[in-house]
């Protein structure tokens, strides 16, 4: 049987924006939660520690499938006294590991609603879809709940972090429930 994957936690420095009092990580996971042994992506991690010296009840903070650091660091610090908190930058998102965007398709909001697509439109699909065949970031893997609940697993056990409780809303109440189903301990 191969041996488990052992994740570990490496500082980084925070964006230069950061609240002193946060601490930045990056956190290997495989990039196929089914082959641990294969290629692994940097997930963005961040954290306030109450007290620097020893995890204090955290609390894992899932909003969606967003960049968790942006809404992270506020009034959630003062909200939650003297817990501990961890926001994780979801694949492809953040200072997580990236998969190809296409921006290019928001000036094409309103036509993408429609079943009128032009042929600029249509290439410009095209030529958005295709760096995503070959990304270091399957796209298949970046909204995938399944995916995220055995990320943030991975991220628990590289801070060394027994227990956690999980704060969540929105798209990360349903990775929160894929957590528990996948690692109710």
């Amino acid at each position: 049987e191969p041996a488990a994957f052992v994740p570990t936690a490496e500082p980084q420095p925070c964006p230069a924006s950061s609240p002193a009092e946060l601490e930045c990580w990056t956190v290997a996971v495989p990039v196929d939660p089914a082959d641990p042994s294969g290629a692994t992506l940097d997930l963005g991690v961040t954290t306030y520690r109450a007290d620097p010296t020893a995890w204090n009840s955290p609390v894992l903070k899932i909003l969606s499938h967003a960049q968790a650091f942006l809404l992270g660091p506020d009034a959630t610090v003062e909200h939650f006294g003297d817990h501990d908190l961890i926001w994780i930058d979801h694949r492809g998102q953040g200072r997580s590991a990236a998969y190809p965007r296409c921006d290019e398709l928001a000036t094409h909001a309103a036509q993408l609603n429609t079943i009128q697509i032009d042929d600029e439109l249509a290439q410009l699909l095209r030529d958005c879809v295709q760096p995503t065949l070959t990304a270091d970031v399957p796209l298949s893997t970046v909204m995938d709940q399944d995916v995220s609940a055995n990320d943030f697993e991975l991220v628990r056990q590289a801070l060394g972090i027994d227990q956690w409780a999980i704060y969540a809303a929105s798209l990360g109440t349903d990775i929160a429930l894929r957590m528990i189903e996948q690692h109710p301990d």
